[in-house]
């Protein structure tokens, strides 16, 4: 027997379609559902071949990575989205409590190991790997929901606290150094210079325009009557760039409700974040649940002439079709008609 070489390599080197980042017995029920992932060592035991095996255990420790990434990806975006309320509601709001949560120790980056099947491989160490990585990303989930419950408590208490009118007047035309500074309520220190700029007005946030690499960009608030921000709307040197409505409730989240095809999710609650093309056409949706979640999203396809030509509706992020439509020329009316395919019933 040969001995094993393990070889560590940085995560870029190594693609996650290679032969050992894949396993026939990770299923796709266990990659979308944390609950079954988490019952991964009964189903190592039902693994007898050691190479197999090993790969398995492998596959589970990246699969927990990519979602321990994906968590730090989600708070990171639901952090500014809170930030960017609780300002419209109280531009002095205490943020503290949000900092002072521990960040956890456990900070790890996944580094494949390369084996083939005539190694000596010891499958203690790639159980190990899985654990260590099964630690981290639930360590990071209880971060997480401890951070969110701090922002929904803080979102609820901007709402109702009482605001110094003449606070509120005196900054019009806050300024700050750049786009981290404004969503953290760090105001500019430059008398002369400086980047961002905000607009309040009757003790809410209208507007903050800022510079990116040279280019002019804005961001637009709309409330209800009642002051509840309802959508923003981004622009880059005047052209719209993407929109975020708040509260959607649409034929795509319907649909998905109707058809029972993912859990935690009402009609309520979540947002829906829409990108532009240059011709100013929507080519992109995605929808997320008010914890960041992606729910599922809306590609649109064009003709050169800004035809549309299929709109796709997907679950989760991107990555299993449930409709289509089409638009098909129909010979007997000499006209293009839309046809509507279904195929949510693998799904079930």
């Amino acid at each position: 027997m040969k001995n094993l070489i393990f070889i560590f390599l940085l995560l870029g080197i190594v693609l996650p379609e290679s032969e050992l980042l894949r396993s026939k017995y990770l299923t796709e029920d266990m990659i979308q559902d944390i609950e079954r992932l988490n019952q991964y060592n009964k189903k190592a035991k039902l693994i007898f071949n050691k190479y197999e095996k090993a790969k398995f255990y492998q596959i589970v420790a990246y699969t927990y990575y990519l979602k321990y990434q994906q968590l730090t990806e989600e708070l990171n975006s639901l952090e500014k989205q809170y930030f960017a309320i609780i300002r419209s509601y109280n531009p002095n709001f205490n943020s503290s409590p949000f900092y002072e949560i521990p960040i956890p120790k456990m900070n790890n980056v996944f580094s494949p190991i390369l084996f083939s099947e005539n190694s000596e491989i010891k499958i203690r160490m790639f159980k190990s790997k899985a654990g260590l990585f099964e630690k981290q990303y639930q360590e990071y989930q209880d971060y997480f929901n401890l951070k969110i419950a701090t922002l929904k408590d803080m979102l609820e208490k901007s709402k109702i606290n009482e605001i110094d009118k003449s606070l509120i007047n005196a900054q019009l035309n806050v300024q700050y150094d750049n786009y981290s500074d404004l969503i953290l309520g760090v105001e500019s220190k430059k008398e002369l210079v400086s980047n961002i700029n905000s607009i309040i007005k009757d003790d809410l946030v209208q507007q903050i325009t800022w510079y990116e690499n040279e280019l002019y960009c804005k961001k637009d608030f709309l409330y209800t009557k009642k002051n509840n921000l309802y959508k923003t709307i981004d622009y880059r040197e005047g052209l719209k760039t993407n929109e975020t409505l708040y509260n959607i409730d649409d034929n795509f989240i319907n649909y998905i409700i109707g058809n029972k095809l993912t859990k935690n999710i009402n009609s309520n609650d979540n947002y829906v974040i829409s990108f532009y093309n240059e011709f100013g056409k929507i080519y992109k949706r995605i929808y997320y649940s008010i914890s960041g979640e992606i729910i599922g999203s809306i590609l649109f396809k064009f003709k050169e002439n800004l035809e549309l030509v299929n709109e796709i509706w997907y679950i989760g992020d991107s990555r299993t079709k449930i409709r289509e439509f089409r638009q098909v020329y129909d010979p007997k009316i000499q006209k293009y008609i839309t046809t509507d395919d279904r195929v949510i019933k693998e799904l079930r």
